[in-house]
């Protein structure tokens, strides 16, 4: 029988596709016409945006959400180069992802027009590699594995165009068996029960490793059986529900000075999936640190491991469910620490009658409007902040965000990844308006792609995480005024979206009823007093 045989481009689309990737992100040039058309003819859909790093971002959270690599494809050149921050982006948040960038033929006398170095992107990759015909059917499988072993990361992968055309063999059918897959052995757990059994006051931190390992069940009752409070970071929050009776609040950011005593308090801290890539603050914690880390993460240096284990997180958790401590907290003591980290959040001044809502007041509002099974996705900005210490977050991957790069403009594009992963979920983004007015095209994209989502701008005209900054320092508030005279709304309208204003708590919730029923897109423009943020940082 003689072997099939196709172009090098349809055989990469192919390959995606039987390996669980249902759609790639990016925008097209020249370089890239080839994995385009070989993507329509595969059935991998492509989801064009306006700006390759937006195309990156979003790729990059479905990559979290599905614990496959999300997929972005650019042309060679500045399509590359725009895709830079949403390369390092899942670099430092930890997130799955393949980058196909186009590349020229090399070839003696070829033109250098465009051409950039791979090694560029070296410092913010797992690897960076040139595809060829030849080694497509290794570097593929290869990228992939890479993607998702722990630390996640991008790999970046240049593909010549000539090289897309050239006939290869068909991609095998049926995913192969990976030589990285199956649980590995666990170690000798014999040094961790000890030290968990001496432990009278015992408490547990949660980070990123955690929904990336997809361990939030064996966190919970590995927690439970301890009767250990657990802190969480920025991107494990839900991990444990933060309405659950052991848990504090957010470690290393800001307003965590009762994570802080609380941890100071015990005898033990359990990091468990902890990446120091999420803190804003140097390690204060004085009692000895038992290091639980997934296989491949390796020992973070800037935690202070008295014992560090490294294994499949699920598994060591698992293991150590039933394991127990020496003492146990009181639960009012556990209690108390909760309480002060979420307790003084509002103004005491009602915003009833006022011009502008305070900002705790449209997060409260779009809390009691979005279902326990909603999203949020969360953009980079004093709003941020807020959200940490108010949202309830019951459910594993419901509160997204970049911790690690800290991104400005990643609220949208996360939130389109999110519904288009789970499009019966409803999914909200909150963004400053700073952010929204980097990515404001992308709303042109959300119209497109026609995915009904809500966004919530916390509109106040500034950059207010960096002025509160030069204010607090007495310094004039320079650089950081984004001005007046255009409506967030009047721009979503003009883009064909649902777009309003508001600026009182009883219009927050109409708008917010009727964006989460719309069957398009819907922008809320939500007019707030930034002075409440003094409260949240």
């Amino acid at each position: 029988m003689l072997s099939l045989v196709v172009r090098a481009a349809l055989y990469w689309a192919r390959y995606l596709k039987e390996h669980g990737v249902a759609r790639a992100f990016g925008y097209p040039g020249t370089e890239s016409i080839e994995l385009l058309e070989a993507a329509r003819e595969a059935g991998l859909e492509f989801v064009l945006t306006q700006h390759e790093a937006t195309a990156a971002f979003a790729a990059s959270m479905t990559g979290r959400l599905t614990g496959i690599p999300g997929v972005c494809v650019t042309t060679a050149g500045p399509g590359a180069t725009n895709a830079a921050s949403g390369i390092a982006q899942a670099h430092l948040d930890r997130m799955p992802l393949l980058v196909f960038t186009g590349d020229h033929v090399l070839a003696p006398g070829q033109p250098t027009h465009q051409r950039l170095s791979p090694e560029l992107f070296a410092a913010v990759t797992r690897a960076t590699v040139r595809l060829s015909a030849a080694n497509l059917a290794v570097e593929l499988p290869r990228a992939f594995r890479l993607a998702t072993t722990p630390p996640h990361g991008p790999v970046h992968l240049t593909f010549p165009s000539g090289e897309m055309e050239t006939d290869v063999g068909e991609p095998p059918t049926g995913r192969a068996a990976d030589p990285l897959e199956g649980a590995p052995a666990l170690p000798d757990l014999s040094a961790v029960r000890a030290m968990i059994a001496a432990a009278k006051r015992p408490m547990i931190i949660a980070g990123l490793g955690v929904p990336n390992a997809r361990a939030e069940g064996p966190l919970l009752r590995f927690a439970t059986s301890l009767g250990a409070p657990v802190a969480d970071t920025q991107q494990s929050r839900g991990s444990l529900p933060t309405d659950h009776p052991l848990y504090l609040g957010t470690f290393a950011t800001h307003r965590d000075a009762a994570v802080t005593d609380c941890a100071n308090a015990s005898d033990l801290v359990v990091a468990v999936g902890l990446d120091s890539v999420e803190f804003l603050k140097k390690w204060r914690l004085s009692p000895p640190v038992l290091v639980l880390t997934d296989v491949g993460a390796g020992n973070d240096p800037a935690i202070p491991a008295a014992l560090a284990v490294e294994g499949a997180l699920a598994a060591l958790l698992e293991a150590l469910v039933g394991v127990r401590a020496a003492g146990r907290w009181p639960a009012e003591e556990i209690a108390g620490f909760r309480q002060r980290s979420t307790g003084s959040l509002m103004p005491p001044e009602s915003d009833a009658g006022r011009a502008l809502l305070w900002p705790q007041t449209v997060v409260r509002e779009l809390q009691k409007a979005l279902p326990d099974d909603g999203i949020v996705t969360v953009d980079v900005g004093s709003h941020k902040h807020l959200m940490i210490l108010q949202w309830v977050v019951r459910r594993p991957d419901s509160f997204l965000d970049s911790s690690g790069l800290s991104s400005m403009g990643t609220g949208i594009p996360f939130a389109l990844a999110a519904k288009l992963v789970h499009p019966a979920r409803p999914v909200v983004a909150v963004v400053g308006d700073g952010g929204f007015l980097m990515y404001a095209g992308e709303l042109a994209s959300l119209g497109r792609i026609g995915a009904p989502l809500v966004i919530v701008v916390m509109a106040d005209g500034t950059l207010n995480s960096i002025k509160i900054k030069q204010v607090r320092r007495s310094y004039a508030p320079t650089g950081t005024e984004l001005g007046a005279g255009y409506s967030i709304a009047g721009v979503a309208r003009a883009f064909g979206l649902n777009g309003e204003r508001v600026s009182s708590a009883a219009e927050c919730a109409a708008a917010l009823r009727r964006g989460l029923t719309a069957d398009r897109p819907t922008v809320i423009e939500a007019a707030i007093d930034p002075a409440g943020y003094e409260y949240s940082q």
